[in-house]
């Protein structure tokens, strides 16, 4: 290895630089050893030819291990020391406010130090260097689309982000021209894609790690927990993330961990944002283990004449129909499911499951023709109210008004409005983690609600409330919310009002 510089980067950076936010605000910039060896290999492992060997670059760690920081100090010894005359940085990243997070860091560093901020122009979203023409910028997916740029240097910001390839691709094809180009990924793993531009790069960078492609021009460093580790251990905290300790303390992850545990929606993101894992819903919210512990035994021949609550998630004209009684004395469950005949075939090819086999079992009612047979389902709901004693049923009324209307009108069911926002659907979600969490709720282990159990994701607002997230087309969890709702309507304290409180009859025509 050899170095055309007197001076690593990692010492520049040390001897030039100061932090710029947080507790070290202003104090000389102390590389890490991770991280030192991380510039050091980027800016001085040379070819035989005295080019620079790495083209491309990948470097993955949990949050809150000061990448930001390191990568907007490696932007600025290369605007200042290592780049071409002309050289283009950019910081580049899914959105001009992510993009800018390393760049205003580089800016502020830019400022502490007089000598060079004398050299350069300071502005709202680039540093210019006079002397040399070269430019430090932030870009981000809104110029995905332009071309023109000559990147010698370009520092991506959670890769993970980007909807599709065509910025990466951008930037990687306007590198032709240059000596010692340098596109770097700098960022914390993401939801699995296959399809994604992050997967992809991340996969390519574990079999170059790996030696399953032999790629010298290609520099991987990866900090992640194994697919298979204990989440909840210390031991694979320290493994994963490199500045445990400095930047990130053991009791912050240990409070992190404790949410997680006690809150199965938090699982995934713990496990993606701490320990780099790889995840395969937005927010995991079911753990699986503990929903199998809570089969126990539902027989519906016993439950016959018990007080019950009911969730009704009624379908478009050619999906899942779900219905779900909860019986709040036992903490018992029994579902209900209902999908068009006639579209059971290609419903099993489109969802990849069984639901032949589980209609041939009983484990879900085909009715009868192409598209949701209301009427059908209407009497069999009606039967239903008549054998247990539903005391309300909570329906969402983006399908289900007309239907809900006439079990009222017709046969004296008493039915609610139950929209899927925050608002109405939070408390509910909450009753129902804290229920299968604790191993109250019994479940009696049905085929149907188990496959959407293991589908199910939800979304999670700034105020920290949960709902169901069912924005995967594909990824069926009627069930679930069905389930929710007649926990909520079972008694969670939510604010709800009839639908003849908000409106008159509908005339109804099926």
């Amino acid at each position: 290895m050899q170095s055309t510089v007197d001076v690593t980067a990692a010492d520049w950076i040390e001897e030039s630089l100061r932090f710029s936010k947080g507790r070290w605000y202003g104090s000389a910039f102390k590389l890490q050893p991770w991280q030192r060896t991380i510039v050091n290999d980027l800016l001085h492992t040379y070819q035989p030819d005295g080019l620079r060997q790495h083209r491309t670059a990948y470097v993955s760690v949990p949050r809150k291990q000061g990448k930001t920081e390191m990568f907007a100090a490696l932007g600025l010894y290369w605007l200042f020391v290592a780049g071409e005359p002309g050289s283009e940085i950019y910081s580049v990243a899914g959105d001009a406010d992510q993009a800018s997070i390393a760049f205003d860091a580089a800016k502020r560093m830019v400022e502490q130090n007089p000598a060079m901020e004398a050299a350069c122009k300071v502005y709202r979203r680039s540093i210019v260097r006079p002397d040399t023409g070269a430019h430090y910028k932030v870009l981000s997916s809104d110029h995905a689309g332009k071309h023109g740029y000559s990147p010698d240097l370009v520092l991506f910001d959670e890769l993970h982000v980007q909807k599709n390839r065509e910025l990466w691709d951008v930037m990687r094809t306007g590198m032709g021209a240059r000596q010692h180009p340098l596109l770097a990924a700098v960022t914390t793993a993401g939801i699995f894609d296959k399809t994604s531009i992050a997967w992809e790069i991340y996969d390519y960078a574990c079999q170059v790690r790996d030696g399953t492609i032999q790629d010298p021009s290609f520099y991987t460093a990866i900090w992640e927990a194994d697919r298979d580790a204990d989440w909840t251990a210390p031991e694979v905290w320290r493994a994963a993330n490199p500045n445990l300790g400095v930047s990130v303390s053991e009791s912050f992850l240990e409070q992190e961990c404790a949410v997680a545990k006690e809150t199965p929606s938090y699982q995934n993101s713990f496990r993606r944002l701490y320990l780099n894992q790889w995840t395969q819903q937005t927010e995991r919210w079911v753990d699986v283990a503990k929903w199998n512990e809570c089969a126990g035994d539902v027989d519906a021949e016993e439950l016959a004449g018990h007080r019950c609550y009911a969730g009704l998630d009624l379908a478009s004209t050619t999906d899942i129909t779900a219905l779900v009684l909860y019986f709040p004395d036992s903490h018992k469950v029994l579902p209900w499911f209902w999908v068009p005949e006639d579209t059971i075939k290609e419903r099993s090819r489109k969802d990849q499951v069984q639901y032949a086999e589980w209609s041939r079992r009983g484990f879900m009612v085909a009715t009868p023709g192409n598209v949701t047979d209301y009427r059908y389902i209407l009497e069999q709901i009606v039967a239903i109210s008549k054998k247990y004693k539903l005391q309300e049923v909570w329906y969402d009324p983006w399908n289900g008004e007309q239907l809900a209307v006439q079990l009222a009108e017709d046969h004296g069911v008493n039915t609610i409005q139950c929209r899927q926002g925050f608002a109405s659907m939070n408390g509910p979600s909450k009753a129902f983690e804290r229920l299968y969490w604790s191993g109250e709720l019994i479940h009696g282990s049905q085929p149907v609600m188990d496959w959407m159990i293991g589908n199910a994701t939800c979304k999670r607002d700034p105020s920290d409330n949960i709902k169901p997230d069912k924005s995967t087309a594909t990824d069926k969890i009627d069930g679930v919310v069905a389930m929710i709702m007649a926990i909520g309507a079972a008694g969670t304290g939510i604010d709800h009002t009839s639908i003849y409180e908000t409106r008159g009859p509908i005339e109804v025509s099926w």
